[in-house]
């Protein structure tokens, strides 16, 4: 019976510190000029830690360029 109990404690100790911290995102934290016609665009997750003392710091963070285009305007006459 106290192997069962030892068990029982283990996986309640495990299930409490799997439970610890929460990550959301990413989102967009940063827009920048690349270039002429580029922009680089940050993006980081956030972490939100429950473990001993409440703490929310930033998480893994990456970067794309993508390119931008001017988009002539339309020559057709507009409909009434």
């Amino acid at each position: 019976m106290a192997n069962s109990s030892r068990s029982v404690a283990a996986l309640a100790v495990l299930a409490l510190l799997s439970g610890c911290t929460t990550t959301a995102g990413p989102f967009v934290t940063n827009i920048s000029g690349a270039g002429p016609g580029m922009l680089r665009i940050d993006k980081c997750e956030v972490e939100f830690t429950t473990w001993g003392y409440q703490h929310i710091s930033t998480g893994e963070c990456t970067s794309e360029t993508v390119s931008i285009e001017r988009v002539a305007p339309s020559t057709a006459p507009r409909e009434k």
